[in-house]
């Protein structure tokens, strides 16, 4: 799987999973975040990824910290670190 595939996979599982703590259905963040609950699927399943404005829609209200997810898909995706790679 492609950098990228895998990146909008684990953005999906990770927004349903949080989706789901919150007891919420797709319909509901759908509406909640001004989508259709199609596109929601979509991106839960990693077929789509979110634009940067829904992403950060999606994380307000499912109460998600950036850091902690900027985290988690780099370490899920072996995303190296620019940083160390630059010198």
């Amino acid at each position: 799987m492609e950098e990228k595939d895998q990146m909008k996979f684990h953005v999906g599982e990770y927004i349903r999973s949080n989706r789901k703590e919150n007891n919420m259905t797709q319909g509901e963040l759908a509406r909640i975040v001004g989508t259709s609950e199609k596109y929601i699927g979509q991106i839960e399943r990693g077929e789509k990824f979110p634009s940067f404005q829904l992403f950060i829609k999606l994380h307000i209200h499912l109460g998600i910290s950036f850091d902690y997810v900027a985290k988690e898909i780099k370490n899920q995706c072996n995303i190296p670190n620019l940083s160390k790679q630059i010198k």
